[in-house]
């Protein structure tokens, strides 16, 4: 893929985190913070892709209060665990993965998702990958909280993205569809 291609992929990731911290009912903009800056007691979630087309992974770190803030046990007023908390970011992540996997679809890239894991830590740092074609690390706000998305990706084969691809099967994300 050619730079401009991987720039698509980037502001796609950008699009999919905003619309994310937005459903959540949480005001969002990049932020111009270092991303490469310590996040303290952070969990912090990962999660794969694979395809004909591409390959890589979606990590997220963001500050405990946030995800505490935005689990749904906090919304009904009740508290959650951390084993709550981990599988709420782990979620967090296969969402936003959802979202680019949606946008990718208008310009011919089907994604298949991993399952995500979660962790916390301490005093924790997200780098960028060195070596990887297609990355990046980006820093944003959300309700005043910290939140790290880094993504990497990789080509399979030779692949140009071109202009998106109207679709007549777009279903927004969160809507339960029966068939």
């Amino acid at each position: 893929m050619e730079e401009q291609d991987w720039a698509t992929v980037g502001h796609l990731v950008d699009e999919a985190c905003i619309e994310l911290w937005r459903s959540l009912g949480a005001s969002t903009q990049p932020s111009g913070e270092d991303p490469l800056g310590t996040m303290d007691h952070a969990i912090v979630a990962a999660i794969g892709f694979g395809g004909d087309d591409l390959r890589g992974s979606v990590t997220l770190a963001a500050t405990r209060e946030f995800v505490r803030a935005t689990h749904p046990a906090t919304v009904r007023g009740e508290t959650p665990s951390e084993a709550d908390l981990l599988d709420w970011c782990s979620e967090l992540a296969n969402q936003l993965l959802g979202r680019l996997k949606n946008k990718l679809l208008s310009y011919g890239v089907m994604l298949f998702l991993s399952t995500p894991s979660a962790v916390v830590g301490a005093d924790v740092r997200l780098h960028p990958q060195s070596g990887v074609p297609g990355g990046s690390l980006r820093a944003y706000r959300v309700d005043e909280r910290s939140i790290v998305v880094s993504w990497t990706g990789e080509a399979n084969r030779p692949l140009s993205l071109g202009a998106p691809r109207p679709r007549q099967d777009d279903v927004q994300e969160s809507v339960m569809l029966e068939f």
